[in-house]
């Protein structure tokens, strides 16, 4: 029977806390919810009982939200920090409070909270390793979603979609600019001549790539500054292109699902985004993990289960998911080495993603039929896969793509 979990919410107005516990009532025998009105009041039930998720407001007298969520970080790092705010602006309040995973605008409905929280206790569950879990908890600050995703997220789900209002939005961000050309002028597209500006770009990559190009600029922007020397950033974001536009080709070889594609695409280009917070995080570990990986011959991600329990995989699957990203994405990051491990079984993003690393990762080898090494065979066997292994290599290196 699995474990009830525990939910401590705090708002200095009662009818708030009346209100969410209503909402909830039908989950009460899923989830314990306790209801305080202060900073101190929680901090008191924290002492006495541990909690997996809690909720709290920013504007409260005596301890404010922010002031509770650095407390609670620095004293209780594996649980879940979800601000509860009636400011708009979510951008803002993210950045303006480092310690806090998620947000949760106010009112709240039903499924919008259900949602979140559910996300957040399943997330709980990717990493069994606890020191690894009290570390991500513990991170001064996380990568925040920047106002121009946004602005580019609701443009692209309006029913009257302007393509030339997403080329304005992709112009003002000069990181994204500068990253999308650099990949519409990769070896992958062999295009004939260069592209030159971003309006032209965004007509040739199509909308998914702009939002997937976006979303993954700002996260590697946000660690470039502090990143360890452990790690090439530019040779990981070019790897992760590579990997991101050939799910991209196996989704739309496989169907016709453009949601599929994507969430391909997305997952392709942030896979790999827990090797940063690894070698951010704990750097001494991370070059402890390459040396066992060279001594023993095996895997990087191998490497990382033998000496932190868990993998960058995991650890990145995590942070997305505290991030808000879908589930789809969040569990194609987690099991892109071991896709065995995901249910349902049933060929979807993280199928492609786990194809087109493996490919990618084995480059070098000559043929399709080389290819021995990363792939789950017994998954794409029991998918009906295996025999189209072979047009997938073709398709993803046909335009000469490289490691």
């Amino acid at each position: 029977m699995p474990q009830i979990k525990q939910v401590l919410f705090v708002d200095d107005e009662i009818k708030v806390l009346q209100g969410i516990r209503r909402l909830l009532h039908t989950l009460r025998k899923d989830w314990n919810m306790f209801f305080v009105t202060s900073g101190k009041e929680a901090l008191q039930l924290l002492q006495q009982s541990d909690f997996d998720i809690i909720v709290t407001d920013m504007r409260m007298p005596t301890m404010n939200g922010p002031e509770l969520l650095n407390a609670v970080r620095d004293h209780y790092p594996h649980i879940v920090r979800i601000v509860l705010s009636g400011q708009s602006d979510q951008d803002a309040i993210l950045k303006a409070i480092s310690p806090a995973h998620q947000f949760l605008a106010k009112p709240c409905n039903f499924e919008s909270i259900k949602s979140v929280l559910d996300r957040a206790m399943d997330l709980r569950q990717i990493l069994l390793d606890k020191q690894l879990k009290e570390i991500v908890s513990g991170l001064e600050s996380l990568p925040s979603l920047s106002q121009n995703y946004y602005d580019l997220v609701e443009e692209l789900e309006a029913p009257d979609i302007s393509l030339r209002n997403v080329e304005q939005i992709v112009s003002r961000d000069l990181g994204l600019t500068s990253k999308i050309l650099k990949v519409v002028n990769s070896s992958f597209f062999g295009l004939p001549r260069l592209i030159g500006s971003p309006e032209e770009a965004v007509r040739y990559l199509g909308l998914n790539i702009i939002k997937a190009l976006l979303l993954s600029t700002r996260i590697y922007e946000q660690f470039e500054e502090r990143s360890s020397a452990l790690l090439d950033l530019e040779d990981l974001q070019q790897h992760s292109t590579t990997v991101a536009l050939a799910a991209k080709k196996i989704v739309g070889d496989y169907c016709d699902d453009q949601r599929m594609v994507g969430d391909a695409l997305l997952a392709g280009l942030l896979h790999d985004v827990g090797k940063l917070i690894m070698a951010d995080s704990f750097p001494k570990a991370y070059k402890e993990i390459g040396s066992i990986a060279v001594r023993h011959e095996i895997s990087f991600y191998r490497a990382e289960r033998i000496r932190l329990g868990a993998s960058h995989a995991e650890l990145g699957a995590y942070l997305l998911g505290l991030w808000g990203l879908s589930d789809t994405i969040v569990q194609a990051v987690a099991h892109h080495h071991n896709p065995s491990a995901a249910s349902p079984q049933e060929f979807n993003a993280l199928t492609a993603l786990h194809v087109a690393n493996s490919f990618v990762r084995m480059s070098a080898a000559p043929t399709a039929e080389d290819q021995t090494g990363p792939l789950d065979r017994d998954y794409l066997r029991g998918l009906d896969l295996l025999d189209r292994l072979q047009h997938w290599w073709a398709i993803c290196h046909q335009s000469g793509q490289k490691k």
